[in-house]
């Protein structure tokens, strides 16, 4: 009876151990580009567009690098072409640098304050991770500037 007794609390601490090392937040610093692929195998698996809307996000897909350093996002896209309805357009691309602050986290998820890089406005950025390597964001919202789409975009660690 004394040994069952003495085995429960080494029992819980061995679990408490366990569920602590699995709950870190998962590390945002280093370089993500988007993934192209998965981008569009959510898209055509889940979300119902106009072919010439799907088109372009398909065109524009795989270009966004995000670098995250302990305190600041770097956004990257460089200019690029796209041809909507036959004719060819040039995209300007854009590089902003803001400070960033975690406003949230657990396991899987990390919430982010920061200015976004098109609207200049602060936002809350939820970044969900698949593993340590792949997150996915959530590209919609009410800002008429960036309306919602019901997509994500999926982004892969290249370096850090």
């Amino acid at each position: 009876m004394a040994l069952a007794l003495m085995k429960r609390p080494v029992v819980f601490c061995m679990l408490s151990f366990l569920s602590f090392g699995s709950a870190a937040a998962p590390e945002l610093v280093g370089k993500w580009k988007s993934d192209r692929e998965l981008s569009i195998a959510f898209i055509h698996d889940h979300v119902k567009l106009q072919p010439k809307t799907e088109k372009f996000i398909e065109d524009i897909m795989g270009r966004l690098t995000l670098t995250f350093t302990k305190t600041k996002l770097i956004s990257l896209l460089s200019d690029f072409d796209v041809v909507i309805e036959g004719k060819t357009h040039r995209m300007e691309g854009f590089m902003s640098s803001s400070p960033y602050t975690v406003v949230y986290s657990s396991e899987n998820v990390v919430a982010v304050s920061a200015v976004e890089p098109v609207t200049n406005k602060a936002t809350v950025t939820i970044y969900s991770f698949v593993d340590q390597n792949t997150f996915w964001v959530y590209t919609g919202g009410s800002d008429k500037a960036l309306p919602d789409s019901h997509y994500r975009e999926y982004f892969r660690r290249v370096e850090g």
